[in-house]
């Protein structure tokens, strides 16, 4: 064989073994680990401990969460069970991953726990796999937990840092600005990437803001109007949402008039870039928006928590264009 010819397949040879080993170990670094009263969360790692060690060493480090550091390094001290993500998905269901945003979801109690759980049972019920994505992560590892997904929910939580929206602290509470910038980093990416985003309650009010849209630090200024959407002791509240006719959600709900479980005392006052308003309140706070294309959907309110089959109807619809972004082989499609 002459000699050009032979060096031409060694390195032919040598690329495809070298994507092979990338394959490999991107698929080996990604472990899910079964958090105790919580759930499956996807960390990056060669192994479950390890992978956990890693993060929350990094956490510590960048002092996002500084006030829990015993608890943090408990907490990666206990991980000892982990899966591998083949294991997680199943056959024709798409993989929706839940990024939560506190530290409680980590090292909280199971009550702080429960209704994080909630939205685990409302994708499952729906016909889809959920995993948690841990909070405040390396910006390094999005890609590698975007590319697992076939869809992303931002979860509820604390205030969104006003800095990011371009105003100074009147009335939020409980902002870290570290986890903030992480979560906006991840909302970049996964738009890049096409990847349809529910955002819900926080994750609402985050994604308007990615999108240069504003928040009202509290409703309308004034107790009497925000008791109207949280109950005294930060408590939930029922009231109804009005929807447009020709939106995306009347149609996934099949109602105008839908009942939803309110806990906000913050709220969307200048929507983002290609959001459409389609949902108010009786009082006309914004609700709910949708994304020109159709991939992103954004609720004030709780869905999770809603007992009524037209909101769930909410997360039937999402599984299904997750399902729909899905190649035959169960990975995405994006890929």
């Amino acid at each position: 064989m002459p000699s050009p010819l032979r060096h031409a397949l060694l390195a032919l040879a040598l690329l495809l073994w070298s994507a092979a080993g990338v394959q490999a170990a991107e698929a080996a670094a990604l472990q899910v680990v079964q958090v105790e009263g919580l759930g499956p969360m996807l960390f990056v790692g060669q192994d479950g401990s390890s992978a956990v060690r890693m993060y929350v060493d990094d956490l510590i480090e960048r002092e996002v969460f500084p006030t829990h550091t015993a608890s943090l390094r408990s907490f990666a001290a206990q991980q000892t069970r982990a899966t591998s993500l083949g294991e997680l998905r199943q056959k024709g269901r798409p993989l929706i991953g839940i990024q939560v945003s506190s530290e409680t979801d980590l090292v909280g109690t199971r009550e702080q726990k429960r209704n994080r759980r909630g939205l685990l049972r409302a994708v499952e019920r729906a016909g889809g796999t959920a995993v948690f994505l841990p909070p405040a992560g390396a910006e390094a590892h999005l890609a590698s937990l975007l590319g697992a997904l076939d869809h992303l929910i931002l979860a509820g939580g604390d205030d969104v840092h006003p800095s990011l929206y371009h105003e100074a602290i009147s009335g939020s509470v409980g902002v870290n600005l570290k986890r903030d910038i992480y979560e906006l980093a991840l909302i970049r990416q996964a738009t890049a990437k096409k990847i349809g985003i529910t955002a819900i309650c926080r994750g609402y009010q985050l994604l308007n803001v990615a999108l240069g849209g504003r928040l009202a630090q509290e409703i309308l200024g004034g107790v009497a109007a925000a008791r109207r959407h949280a109950a005294p002791g930060f408590k939930p509240v029922y009231h109804e949402i009005k929807l447009a006719k020709q939106s995306r959600t009347a149609a996934e709900t099949g109602k105008l008039l839908i009942p939803t479980v309110s806990l906000h005392h913050q709220a969307v006052t200048i929507p983002g870039r290609g959001l459409r308003v389609v949902g108010r309140s009786h009082d006309g706070l914004i609700e709910a928006v949708e994304g020109a294309e159709g991939r992103i959907r954004g609720y004030q309110f709780h869905p999770e928590r809603s007992r009524s089959p037209a909101v769930r109807g909410i997360f039937k619809s999402m599984v299904n264009r997750a399902k729909a972004s899905m190649a035959p082989s169960g990975r995405s499609s994006r890929r």
